[in-house]
Parts: structure tokens; C-alpha cells; sequence
């Protein structure tokens, strides 16, 4: 019996944090074209270490 380990939904929305020119109130989709969010907070290397985050509102 084979097991699927990997949910394809949670896959794309985490590989969005990987696209270019993430603006706050821009809408993020998948590769696919999905709308699954809109960025509220960036926060690019503001101690100095390289970090970048960001926040979204998911839509479900």
C-alpha cells in the first residue's frame, strides 16, 4: 500500500514565499494561478542577519 506525504495545497502555499517583489495588499498565488492570500507584512533582513519574512491573510 502506498501513502501520499505530501498535500499538494500546504505545498503550494508555502512555495509562495519564494516569489519576487512581495508588496504589502498584493495578492499571492500558487504556480497554479490560485488566489490564496494577500501579503500584510513584510520584513526583509531587518536585523541584519538575512532573515525575510512575510505575513498573509490565507483565504480558505
Amino acid at each position: 500500500m502506498s501513502k501520499k506525504y505530501i498535500n499538494e495545497s500546504n505545498l503550494q502555499t508555502a512555495m509562495t514565499e519564494y516569489q519576487e517583489d512581495l508588496r504589502i495588499k498584493s495578492k499571492i498565488r500558487t504556480q497554479y494561478g490560485k488566489e490564496v492570500g494577500t501579503v500584510t507584512r513584510v520584513y526583509d533582513n531587518t536585523s541584519g542577519d538575512g532573515e525575510q519574512v512575510y505575513f498573509m491573510l490565507y483565504y480558505k
